[in-house]
């Protein structure tokens, strides 16, 4: 059975140019710490829950219940802040990226802080290895995420400010076409100005400015004409 011929080159690169380009937000530094860390994240929980198990006996009453509490906080929040940062950081979403902000510099820094820093919990060697190496990951997150928030609230406010600028150019365009067409139409003409396309509008009204200009400055020269004449 034949397969069915491919289009030709430029049918292909003519189909290729009316894709709209759009430039990426999108920090890489933040995908590469996320990606790395994800592959990271189960040794470090797996650690911490056999380093607990290991050293419970030893622990204080009080230290054995925080700790506890700690681990499960911990894993939970772990479990939902790498799709945050995945969505937010990929579909340049501010709500997402502004949630696994929140949850890596709030909650994961401070426990992990907690959990290298304290000795009454007798830390491991393979914990201090593990949870270093988390914290430095986090870090490096919560930095990327807060500059890529402010470069995409910045880009947004930019891209607000010039979609009203065209909508107020577009009203201005429309009312010289209307305009336009009331000069060059026989009187009591109907015509919708929004059926036209919005770059053969511009076009028209250019040109008319254009003729219009010239006629102005074409007059302007016969008037000093004859004044010149008439002085002579």
């Amino acid at each position: 059975m034949a397969s069915n011929p491919s289009p030709p080159k430029h049918i292909q690169q003519l189909t290729f140019d009316k894709i709209p380009l759009r430039e990426t937000r999108s920090s890489l530094i933040l995908q590469i710490a996320l990606n790395f860390h994800v592959y990271l994240d189960p040794f470090v929980y797996i650690s911490l829950i056999g380093c607990l198990y290991m050293k419970y006996a030893y622990l204080d009453q009080t230290y054995r219940i925080v700790l506890v509490a700690v681990v499960l906080i911990s894993t939970c929040i772990e479990l939902i802040r790498p799709y945050l940062g995945y969505y937010g950081n990929l579909g340049e979403r501010i709500p997402a990226l502004s949630g696994f902000w929140i949850a890596t510099l709030i909650l994961q820094i401070p426990i992990c802080t907690f959990l290298v820093s304290n000795p009454e919990i007798r830390p491991l060697p393979l914990e201090l290895f593990l949870l270093s190496a988390h914290l430095i990951f986090l870090l490096i997150e919560v930095i990327s995420a807060f500059m890529l928030v402010r470069s995409l609230a910045d880009y947004q406010i930019q891209r607000f400010k010039t979609q009203i600028a065209e909508d107020n150019d577009d009203g201005k365009t429309k009312e010289d076409m209307e305009y336009v067409m009331h000069h060059l139409l026989p009187e009591g003409t109907e015509f919708d100005v929004d059926a036209l396309p919005k770059n053969l509008t511009s076009t028209l009204v250019r040109t008319f400015k254009k003729q219009h200009d010239n006629k102005t400055e074409a007059g302007a020269g016969g008037v000093e004409d004859g004044v010149h004449k008439k002085d002579n």
